[in-house]
């Protein structure tokens, strides 16, 4: 299982439309090739994972780092695992979601990806770009 962590900024053109819309195909895309991940969004501040195979996982980030939707594109944790902890192929978690499901928390792939920003009251509160 080959893991990989990312933050961005979307950039000021990108609407809820179309980040429902990033949302639902990455959904589709990331379960017909077998791949789980999470997007946190706080304002503009991206934060997510994904794990797969590492070609495959590897594809998809080259094309979010190439996808001018995104600005400040970083990795911040890439290796390989023995197990996924990401259960969906692919789930946006907003803070009004925690709001309404704080256990969102305690999943182990959210509090991971968390952990890499200074943990879920770190990024939630900062709301950047």
């Amino acid at each position: 299982m080959f893991r990989v962590a990312y933050r961005s900024t979307l950039n000021n053109g990108v609407g809820e439309a179309e980040i429902e819309s990033i949302a639902e195909r990455s959904a589709q895309k990331n379960a017909q090739a077998g791949v789980t991940g999470v997007w946190l969004l706080s304002g503009r501040r991206c934060l997510s994972g994904l794990e797969g195979d590492p070609r495959i996982v590897r594809q998809l980030v080259e094309d979010i780092w190439d996808d001018r939707r995104h600005d400040d594109f970083a990795l911040v944790a890439v290796g390989a695992r023995e197990s996924g902890l990401f259960d969906w192929p692919f789930r946006l978690i907003r803070a009004k979601d925690l709001a309404q499901n704080p256990a969102l928390l305690g999943h182990d792939g959210v509090a991971w990806l968390c952990s890499l920003d200074g943990g879920a009251d770190g990024f939630f509160s900062r709301t950047g770009g």
